[in-house]
């Protein structure tokens, strides 16, 4: 069952679930194999004015199989897929609660999902390369003080200039000054990169030298 604009159930009436709203057509075929039935029936209310649509499906095992084949590439993927769009002002951008990473300046959460350490492994097992280990589901939310962000996911705001075997060292796209994130004491840790909201902290001298003089880190207010 799925709520629709005016324009949408309007839409959703003239062509159909499968052409109007492949998204949901997918969703269902999804469904439909994992409960192993054949049929399901789509039920849509107008929001406007509580008007109901409703038509049955049948299961569709190509389009099911296309979607299993694109789970592994998804998860697999060592740099973050295509937005759904560029702009920021797109309807389903500014509903979206990633906003701010995806089409702003900040970085994601610090885990071992964001980690250039990461390996998504056959069977599902997710594996630190750093430590050779095999991380469960609460250990990869944690992300250790060895975290060090995916280049692709700062394209936003910083361009990777340089790596070491356990460095990157940065560039910031609106002033061209470098900062380097990394393990050893200096280097920003990847929590300090997501706390600052204005990343030309990262390269202000006074700031930085608070942090030598006190071994301080940056941290989220």
């Amino acid at each position: 069952m799925k709520t629709h604009s005016d324009k949408s159930f309007k839409e959703l009436k003239k062509k159909g679930v499968k052409k109007a709203k492949p998204q949901h057509y997918t969703q269902m075929q999804v469904y439909m194999s994992a409960s192993k039935i054949k049929h399901a029936f789509y039920i849509a209310v107008n929001k406007d004015n509580e008007e109901l649509y409703g038509e049955f499906i049948d299961f569709d095992e190509t389009t099911q199989m296309n979607s299993m084949k694109k789970r592994p590439r998804i998860i697999a993927s060592d740099r973050p897929l295509a937005r759904i769009n560029d702009e920021p002002s797109w309807f389903e951008c500014k509903l979206c609660n990633h906003q701010a990473i995806c089409q702003g300046e900040k970085a994601p959460a610090v885990n071992c999902r964001t980690c250039l350490h990461i390996s998504a492994e056959e069977g599902g097992n997710w594996v630190c390369k750093r430590y050779n280990v095999t991380l469960t589901e609460q250990q990869q939310l944690w992300g250790c003080r060895s975290h060090l962000y995916i280049p692709d996911l700062l394209l936003n705001f910083a361009e990777a200039l340089d790596a070491g075997e356990y460095w990157i060292e940065y560039k910031l796209k609106d002033s061209g000054e470098v900062f380097i994130t990394g393990e050893d004491p200096g280097q920003f840790k990847s929590t300090e990169i997501r706390a600052v909201e204005d990343k030309s902290l990262l390269i202000n001298k006074e700031v930085n030298m608070l942090r030598d003089a006190f071994s301080a880190e940056l941290k989220e207010a």
